[in-house]
């Protein structure tokens, strides 16, 4: 039997946060240098993307004007360009740390599309962890994304097991959460930067209820995407895949109940259409353009 079924739930998050932080102290220097985007935006508005199916017919051309953290796949919607092509009001992009069943070469061709896709050489923010293939090392190896403004954030804190969410494992220039949704990432982000008003766009969190491919994401021509379609729809889906999402979706919505508790201050919706996530107060787009 696995030994840590002998464990308690705080032994074991003791020591995992001890054997990423080892690691963690190679990327520190890097790392640390976040620090310069603590409260640089107190008070502003900003808006998150995610890849829900819901991007795909949502006209996100007003977003040139705003605050914007897209997140991983937005490169493949055909208004990346016309969104992220000012740089004020500054815009980010957040991917958070990868992981397999895709390989390293896989993640190399997805990189290579993505910086041929993004016209803007903006700020990034990528996530790392202990995964050998992590997206510094392939970044740096391939000598990619040399005109953008690359910084690193280590996705270190289990929040399974008994973990309760502190504010101090939100800030981005230390070792942060290790989430199973990368919006998680991206709020850590927004509040470290002090954002005051947070609204979500394109996270259904509905997976569990997806029956096909084309409703659970937006795109899906990245190169990377191929294995995740079959792993979660393919002939070859494993059983127990309804319990691994249903596991994530509890503890990422444990998490977000948490940063609402947390921040009462600030002002977080949900304006994505449909979907599972009820967290957040939701309001509609339009309307909060309209504001």
């Amino acid at each position: 039997m696995d030994p840590k079924y002998y464990l308690s739930p705080f032994v074991l998050h003791q020591l995992r946060y001890a054997k990423h932080y080892f690691h963690f102290l190679k990327h520190q220097s890097k790392v640390s240098q976040n620090k310069k985007y603590f409260q640089k935006h107190v008070g502003k508005r900003c808006f998150i993307i995610g890849s829900g199916p819901s991007m795909a017919n949502t006209d996100l051309s007003a977003l040139q004007d705003e605050h914007v953290i897209a997140l991983n796949s937005f490169f493949m919607n055909p208004q990346c360009n016309e969104v992220l092509q000012v740089s004020k009001p500054e815009k980010y992009y957040l991917v958070p740390p990868n992981h397999p069943p895709q390989t390293a070469a896989e993640w190399v061709e997805t990189l290579t599309t993505m910086q041929q896709k993004i016209a803007n050489p903006l700020t990034m923010f990528w996530g790392i962890d202990y995964n050998k293939d992590h997206w510094r090392t392939l970044i740096e190896k391939n000598l990619l994304f040399e005109k953008f403004n690359i910084q690193y954030f280590y996705s270190g804190v289990n929040t399974r097991e008994g973990y309760r969410l502190k504010r101090k494992h939100l800030n981005i220039a230390r070792m942060t959460l290790s989430a199973s949704n990368a919006l998680i990432n991206a709020l850590s982000l927004a509040l470290y930067m002090g954002f005051s008003e947070i609204y979500l766009l394109g996270f259904e969190h509905n997976h569990i209820c997806v029956q096909k491919p084309e409703e659970y994401r937006a795109y899906h021509d990245a190169a990377h995407y191929q294995k995740e379609l079959d792993y979660d729809f393919g002939d070859q889906r494993p059983r127990h895949i309804n319990f691994e999402i249903l596991g994530n979706n509890f503890y990422t919505f444990k998490i977000y109940l948490e940063i609402a508790e947390l921040y009462p201050e600030t002002r977080i919706v949900n304006c994505t259409p449909g979907g599972i996530l009820d967290v957040f107060p939701k309001m509609k787009f339009e309307e909060v353009i309209k504001r």
